[in-house]
């Protein structure tokens, strides 16, 4: 975490098996007010009570309000961290789709998450949760270069995780625009952002890459076999 996080805002992280059990029960609390748009009214208290939990037990991971928000912040990232690590790689022919693919992944899991948009985007969100973002966004942007190195030729490229991390924030500026309007991220917004993003990065990227050598040797002996 970054430690210009004010403290106030640091949350325990569980290490037992149960006390998973009951931290995840406190976010899932906590993502069912934001997903009916109560931001301001919920307390702890309320989580607690809606949990079956202690109010102590509430305490004991999460000093405050905001804390809990963090922590389910952070949960939300790693959700798209292994998004952009494992996207479905068949079948593209250019580093764009690539790019295109998990935009279009991270997009929707966005539009089916309310409560995400609101804590990135919204009225939930704090400049606790912007730190945190900009640091989880290094986390997507690496599995993302992971992926793209899965199928192309990256060796000329020793920065491609800063490169994604770059397209990232174009794309998350447009989203968040999208936000402001529309209180989701629209198919136009969508495509606009992918363009954005893929024009700055074609800027240090080719436009065509060869595929790694092993990739290339499984598609020549696809069509042989063909």
């Amino acid at each position: 975490m970054d430690n210009t996080i004010n403290l106030k805002s640091q949350y325990r992280h569980p290490k037992q098996a149960r006390s998973k059990k009951t931290f995840n029960q406190l976010l899932d609390g906590a993502e069912a007010h934001l997903a009916n748009g109560n931001v301001d009214d919920f307390t702890l208290s309320d989580i607690a009570d809606d949990k079956g939990i202690t109010v102590g037990s509430v305490y004991h991971f999460f000093p405050s309000k905001e804390a809990l928000l963090l922590a389910l912040a952070d949960r939300v990232l790693e959700r798209f961290a292994e998004m952009a690590e494992t996207i479905d790689v068949e079948g593209v022919t250019c580093w764009q789709d690539i790019w295109r693919r998990t935009s279009a992944a991270a997009r929707n899991q966005y539009v089916g998450d309310k409560p995400a948009m609101m804590l990135f985007f919204g009225p939930a969100s704090s400049w606790q949760i912007r730190l945190t973002d900009a640091a989880g966004n290094k986390a997507i942007a690496a599995g993302l270069a992971n992926s793209m190195r899965r199928v192309f030729d990256f060796s000329f490229a020793d920065n491609l995780e800063e490169l994604c991390l770059r397209g990232i924030v174009i794309s998350d500026a447009f989203w968040r625009k999208s936000y402001e309007e529309f209180e989701t991220i629209t198919e136009t917004y969508q495509d606009i952002s992918c363009d954005a993003s893929i024009a700055y990065l074609s800027r240090f990227i080719p436009e065509k890459l060869p595929l790694r050598p092993i990739i290339q040797e499984q598609a020549e002996g696809s069509r042989a076999a063909s």
